[in-house]
């Protein structure tokens, strides 16, 4: 296994700590999920799903390139992991499946002000995930992670392993009030590697060499 921590990513860790404050929840809510994945806070996971059925990439339109190895072969030289192919869709709902919606890579999570709401000064915007709160005026961007955010809404089931980074001057500057009961921060390097499940004992090892 290779060793995912050194010297200069440590460097880069910490620079991170420096500008964002980091949380972790225990369950995400899909709430928040559908607002990234273009479903926004209304009740429209019925929207994906069809976007899944029926568009370009859909059950319906493209199932004919899975009827052979050549054609499945084909699609995939084709589009290689292109996010929106079915091949793509349905690996990540199946594989989400299977570990629990608890992946061994966390999914990260930026939230911040929109930039309309920045030149307003629009401020003491509410963070509450669970409620929607004060959504249209934040940005919500899972990155990586996008389509574990559209697994999570596809199958109605919250991700069990997130980190949610926010600038520490939305904060500290009164843009946004943190309003999300379970959010724990995150303090030191040694707690985000618990959310990297496969790398922690050898990062942990190399942290002390």
């Amino acid at each position: 296994m290779k060793k995912t921590v050194t010297k200069e990513s440590i460097k880069v860790i910490e620079s991170v700590f420096k500008e964002s404050y980091i949380y972790t929840i225990d369950e995400f809510p899909v709430n928040a999920a559908k607002w990234d994945v273009g479903c926004g806070w209304k009740d429209q996971i019925q929207a994906l799903r069809g976007k899944w059925l029926f568009d370009r990439y859909g059950i319906f339109e493209d199932l004919e390139n899975y009827s052979s190895f050549y054609r499945r072969l084909n699609e995939f030289m084709y589009h290689g992991d292109f996010l929106h192919t079915l091949r793509q869709r349905l690996n990540i709902v199946h594989l989400m499946i299977e570990c629990n919606f608890d992946t061994n890579t966390p999914v990260h999570i930026s939230i911040g002000p929109t930039g309309r709401s920045i030149k307003n000064g629009v401020k003491n915007i509410p963070i509450n995930l669970h409620k929607g709160v004060g959504f249209e005026h934040l940005n919500i961007i899972a990155h990586p992670g996008q389509t574990r955010f559209q697994a999570s809404v596809i199958a109605h089931q919250p991700l069990k392993n997130t980190l949610i980074y926010i600038n520490k001057k939305f904060i500290d500057e009164g843009y946004l009030l943190l309003k999300t009961k379970g959010l724990k921060r995150i303090n030191n390097l040694e707690e985000l590697l618990q959310h990297h499940h496969l790398s922690l004992k050898i990062n942990l090892y190399y942290l002390k060499t």
